[in-house]
C-alpha cells in the first residue's frame, strides 16, 4: 500500500507539472538555475521558453534568436520566479547575444510581476542585457534589490570592433511595465555610458585607440515604476530617437545606507534603530515605520540631518539620546541638527535620566547659522529637552520660507502641531526661538526664471511653546508668527536682544504677523528693547500673567501690520510690568478691540534711551487713534509701593498688605482663572492685580495649589506642611537639586542630590509659617511650585 501511495503522489505531481507546461505553451521548461545556450536547446522562432515557478540563484540565457515576426518568448510558468544571489558575480537574470526575444513576467495572470530579482551582490546588477543583443523586450519584471543597477542593458565599445559603432547598431528595445526599487545604483542604466563625442580610449595589442559605442534606434521606455534608488532613477544613453514616457520615479538618488546607521541598539534605551555617526539620514532609504524609536548614541557629532521621516498622528517616530548626552558641535554646518520634509516626529533629550538636556548643540559658525532648523515642508514636530549652547543665528528655527516652488506657498502648505518645550537656549547670535515666518502680511519677493513675484508664507496651526529657558540672545528671546491659535506659556527669558542684527530686533518676546492665541505665564527680564512686542494679528490675542521687568523700551508694545484682521481683540490681563524704559503699555492698533485690565505697572519711563532724551514715561500710551477698555489697573512710579516680595531679584509675588490683593476685576470674564505658578484665581475675596495671586497664610485652600502643580509636573505633600514636606517629580525624572525660597526671596534650603530619586523629604519643623516657592533641578530640566507651612 505504501508503494501505491507514493506512485499516486508522483502521478499527481507529474500531472500538475504537465498541466503547467501545457497552460504556458512551453517548448522548453527551465527548472534549475544556471546558463542556458540556445545552440544546445535549439529553441525556434515563435516558441516559448518557460521558467518554472520557484527559487533560483540566477539564470543566464545566451544566443536565443527569433525573428521580427516570430520572437522567442521567455515567461514564468506556474507562479512566481524569484532570482538572485548575494555571492554570485552574475545578474539574477542575464541575457547575452540574443535577438528578437521577449522576456515577460506575464505567465501567471494572478501575479503582476512574474519575475522577481530580490538578491544581488554588491556592485552587481539585477537584470543584465549585453553582448550583441538587439530587438528585445522586457516587461513585468520586479527588481526588489540590486547591488548596483536594477536593469543594466548595454554593450560597451571594446577591442572587438564588431560590437562598436559603426559596425553594430541596436534596434527596437522596449522596456515597459516593470517595477524597480531598492537598488544601490541607478534604477535603469540603458545604453553604454561612453559618448559619441569622446568615445573610449583603450589599448588593443599594444596600440592605443579610441572606439565608439553602438547606437540604439527605436528604444521605448514606458510605464515603469522606479523608486528608492541609490543614484539616478533612469539613464538612457546613445539612443538618439528614444521615446521615454509615462514612467513613475520616486525617492531617487538616495545614496548608500550611512555607515552610522544600525538596526537595533541598546536594549536599555529600547532602540529600534541607532545612529552612531554624523551625517544625513534619509528615511526614503531607511524606511523607519511609524511608532519606532531611533536612538542617537551618546558622543560627539559634527551634524545630524533627518530627512523624510514620517510617523503618524498616534505613532510618531521618536529620536532620543541613548547612553548619555549627545553633543553636536560644528564650526561649518548650516545647522547642527536639521529636520527636512518630515512629519509626526519628536526629537527628545529624555533618553538618559542623568542629563536634563540629552542633546547639547554648539554651532560655532558665526555666519548666521542655527542650532536646530526644522523646514523643507516639515510639520507635526516636537522638540524637547535640548540645550543650544551657541549658534550664530537662531537657537531653534521652525519654518519653511516660500520660494519658487509653489508647494511652499501659503495656499498650498500648512504646518500643524508644532511643540517646542523644556529646552535651554543661550548665547545665540539671533533669536533664541524663531518659529514661523516674519513676513506674513507683505510676503517675500522672489525671482523665478527671471520673473519677480510676491509669495506668502505658510500658517502654523496648533503651535505650542512652553517651559523653555532662554538667556543671552542677540535678538528676541522668543519670536513666533503666522500662528493664529498659538499657545506660548511658562517660558523664562533673561538678557535678550543684547546684540541685535537689525534695528528693533532686540525685544524679549515677539508675537509676529499672522499670530493669535494665548501668551501667558511667561517671564521676561532685562530685554534690551520691548518686553513683549505684538506686530500684527490674524486672530484674537490674549496676553496674561506675564512678568516683564527692566525692559529697555515699552513693557508691552502693540501695533498692526499689513494683513492684520480688523475687529479681533487684544486683551492684556493681569500682567506685571516694572522698570520699563519708556511706557508700560503702548498701543498703535486702532483696528482691534483692546482690553487692558488688572495689570500692575510700576517704575515706568525712568531709564533707557527715551528717558535720556527727555521723554516722560507713562503707564499707558495710545497712538494713531488706538483705544482700550480699561479696568482695575494699578500704576505707581515707585515699585516699593506695590508690595512685591523682592523686586530687586525679580520676585514679584505679593506680600501681605499689598494694594494689589483683591483689587482686580473678575478676570474669569476673559478666561483668566489661574495666576503665575498656576495658582487658581481668586484665592481671597477677589481677584488680585498683576501676574501673581496672593495666598493667605494658613489658608487650607492653599492645598488647591497642588492641583496647579500638574502643569509643572511636581507635587508637594502634605499641604499645608507641619513637620515635613515631600517633593515628588514625575516618573522618569530624577531630582538633582532643590532650592526653597521665602516670599521675600530669601533662600531657606538648598539640597544637592545624586539624581537617583523621584522624591525627597524636607524637614520643615523650624520654618516660620507662610508660603514658600521651590525650584527643582531634575533630569528633565527645571520645575517649580509652591508649598505652605502651617
Amino acid at each position: 500500500m505504501k508503494h501505491l501511495y507514493l506512485i499516486f503522489v508522483w502521478l499527481c505531481l507529474f500531472s500538475l507539472n504537465s498541466m503547467a507546461q501545457t497552460s504556458c505553451n512551453c517548448a522548453v521548461t527551465i527548472s534549475a538555475g544556471g546558463m542556458y545556450q540556445n545552440s544546445k536547446l535549439k529553441v525556434q522562432p515563435g516558441q516559448t521558453v518557460c521558467i518554472q515557478a520557484g527559487r533560483y540563484d540566477g539564470i543566464r540565457l545566451v544566443g536565443f534568436v527569433g525573428t521580427a515576426a516570430n520572437p522567442i518568448r521567455i515567461v514564468n510558468c506556474g507562479g512566481l520566479v524569484s532570482l538572485g544571489s548575494e555571492t554570485s558575480n552574475y545578474a539574477g537574470l542575464e541575457i547575452q547575444d540574443c535577438k528578437h526575444i521577449i522576456v515577460s513576467g506575464s505567465g501567471d495572470s494572478a501575479i503582476p510581476y512574474g519575475f522577481k530579482i530580490d538578491r544581488s551582490k554588491s556592485g552587481v546588477a539585477a537584470v543584465s542585457v549585453s553582448g550583441m543583443s538587439s530587438n528585445y523586450e522586457v516587461e513585468r519584471v520586479e527588481v526588489a534589490k540590486a547591488g548596483y543597477a536594477g536593469f543594466f542593458m548595454k554593450t560597451d565599445p571594446a577591442c572587438d570592433t564588431t560590437a562598436n559603432y559603426p559596425n553594430f547598431t541596436i534596434y527596437n528595445v522596449k522596456i515597459h511595465d516593470n517595477y524597480v526599487h531598492h537598488t544601490s545604483g541607478p534604477g535603469m542604466f540603458l545604453g553604454s555610458g561612453y559618448t559619441m563625442a569622446t568615445g573610449r580610449t583603450i589599448t588593443c595589442n599594444g596600440v592605443s585607440k579610441v572606439v565608439y559605442p553602438a547606437q540604439t534606434y527605436g528604444m521605448q521606455v514606458y510605464n515603469n515604476r522606479i523608486e528608492r534608488t541609490g543614484s539616478a532613477a533612469l539613464w538612457v544613453n546613445n539612443a538618439p530617437d528614444a521615446s521615454v514616457h509615462d514612467n513613475t520615479m520616486l525617492y531617487n538618488n538616495l545614496g548608500a545606507v550611512p555607515a552610522g546607521w544600525q538596526v537595533g541598539g541598546s536594549a536599555a534605551c529600547g532602540c529600534d534603530y541607532t545612529i552612531t555617526k554624523a551625517g544625513t539620514y534619509n528615511n526614503w532609504l531607511l524606511e523607519v515605520a511609524p511608532g519606532k524609536k531611533v536612538c542617537v548614541q551618546s558622543g560627539l557629532y559634527d551634524n545630524i540631518t533627518l530627512a523624510n521621516f514620517e510617523g503618524s498622528p498616534t505613532q510618531p517616530i521618536r529620536f532620543v539620546n541613548c547612553g548619555g548626552q549627545v553633543l553636536v558641535q560644528s564650526s561649518a554646518a548650516a545647522s547642527t541638527v536639521q529636520v527636512k520634509n518630515s512629519r509626526y516626529i519628536a526629537l527628545s533629550g529624555t533618553g538618559d535620566a542623568a542629563y536634563p538636556y540629552g542633546f547639547k548643540l554648539n554651532n560655532l559658525n558665526t555666519s548666521g547659522n542655527m542650532g536646530i532648523a526644522v523646514g523643507d515642508l516639515s510639520s507635526d514636530v516636537e522638540i524637547d529637552h535640548v540645550e543650544v549652547a551657541k549658534a550664530g543665528f537662531a537657537g531653534i528655527m521652525v519654518k519653511t520660507d516660500p520660494g519658487c516652488d509653489s508647494a511652499t506657498w501659503r495656499s498650498n502648505f500648512t504646518m500643524y502641531n508644532v511643540k517646542v518645550h523644556d529646552n535651554y537656549i543661550h548665547d545665540v547670535g539671533g533669536e533664541g526661538l524663531y518659529i514661523g515666518n516674519s513676513f506674513f502680511g507683505d510676503g517675500m519677493t522672489v525671482t523665478c526664471n527671471g520673473i519677480t513675484k510676491q509669495v506668502y508664507p505658510h500658517l502654523i496651526y496648533g503651535l505650542e511653546i512652553y517651559n523653555n529657558r532662554i538667556e543671552r540672545s542677540g535678538a528676541e528671546g522668543l519670536q513666533y508668527g503666522c500662528a493664529p491659535d498659538a499657545k506660548v506659556h511658562h517660558n523664562w527669558m533673561k538678557d535678550t536682544g543684547i546684540s541685535p542684527f537689525a534695528s528693533y530686533q532686540n525685544n524679549g518676546l515677539q508675537v509676529g504677523g499672522g499670530a493669535g492665541g494665548d501668551c501667558y505665564n511667561n517671564t521676561i527680564l532685562n530685554a534690551s528693547g520691548m518686553g513683549i512686542i505684538v506686530v500684527g494679528h490674524w486672530g484674537n490675542n490674549r496676553l496674561f500673567n506675564n512678568v516683564i521687568s527692566q525692559a529697555g523700551g515699552d513693557g508691552v508694545f502693540c501695533d498692526e501690520r499689513t494683513g492684520s484682521l480688523p475687529n479681533t481683540y487684544v486683551q492684556l490681563i493681569n500682567n506685571t510690568i516694572t522698570g520699563c524704559g519708556r511706557d508700560g503699555i503702548r498701543m498703535y492698533n486702532q483696528i482691534n478691540s483692546n482690553t487692558i485690565a488688572n495689570n500692575a505697572i510700576t517704575n515706568y519711563g525712568t531709564s533707557g534711551p527715551a528717558a535720556s532724551n527727555g521723554y516722560v514715561g507713562k503707564p499707558f500710551a495710545f497712538q494713531q487713534g488706538a483705544t482700550a477698555t480699561m479696568l482695575n489697573n494699578y500704576t505707581v512710579a515707585a515699585t516699593s509701593a506695590a508690595g512685591f516680595a523682592d523686586p530687586a531679584n525679580a520676585n514679584f509675588a505679593l506680600l501681605p498688605g499689598s494694594p494689589l490683593i483683591d483689587a482686580g476685576a473678575n478676570a474669569a470674564q476673559w478666561g483668566v482663572t489661574v495666576a503665575q505658578l498656576d495658582v487658581a484665581r481668586p484665592q481671597g475675596a477677589g481677584y488680585d492685580i498683576g501676574a501673581f495671586e496672593f495666598v493667605p497664610q494658613g489658608a487650607r485652600e492653599a492645598a488647591g495649589l497642588s492641583a496647579g502643580t500638574t502643569a509643572w509636573e511636581t507635587q508637594a505633600y502634605p499641604m499645608p506642611a507641619q513637620d515635613q514636606v515631600t517633593i515628588r517629580v514625575p516618573e522618569g525624572a530624577y531630582i538633582r537639586e532643590i532650592e526653597v525660597y521665602s516670599l521675600q526671596g530669601k533662600l531657606v534650603r538648598n539640597v544637592q542630590l545624586p539624581g537617583t530619586a523621584t522624591t525627597h523629604t524636607l524637614t520643615t519643623r523650624d520654618w516660620p509659617t507662610g508660603l514658600y516657592l521651590y525650584m527643582v533641578l531634575t533630569s528633565k530640566g527645571h520645575l517649580q511650585g509652591r508649598l505652605l507651612k502651617q
